[in-house]
């Protein structure tokens, strides 16, 4: 198994590395180890039930790059409309007047 220190080492050594400095709001989480893994999900479940926007809503991001629209949304948030995640979607749409 690769470790991201290694993809890091392929990528200056074939000079194609792009650096930038994470601004506020982003991090970097430590998956390697079942402990660090249990309390990455405790984490990031502790972020996602208390804040808005959600982490990594993959509908959410397609639909604001535009890569998918309203009309392709609604019918994927309405078979969850039940669930958290779903009711989010939802309010998205009504933000935008789209519901």
């Amino acid at each position: 198994m690769l470790k991201i220190t290694a993809v890091s080492q392929a990528y200056l050594d074939r000079n194609q590395h792009n650096v930038q400095i994470m601004q506020r709001g982003y991090g970097c989480l430590d998956t390697g180890i079942n402990e660090n893994l249990l309390e990455t999900s405790q984490f990031i479940a502790a972020l996602d039930n208390r804040q808005v926007p959600n982490i990594a809503c993959l509908e959410e991001i397609a639909w604001r790059f535009g890569w998918k629209q309203s009309d392709q949304l609604k019918p994927l948030a309405q078979p969850l409309k039940k669930k958290g995640y779903g009711r989010y979607l939802m309010r998205l749409l009504q933000e935008k007047g789209v519901c």
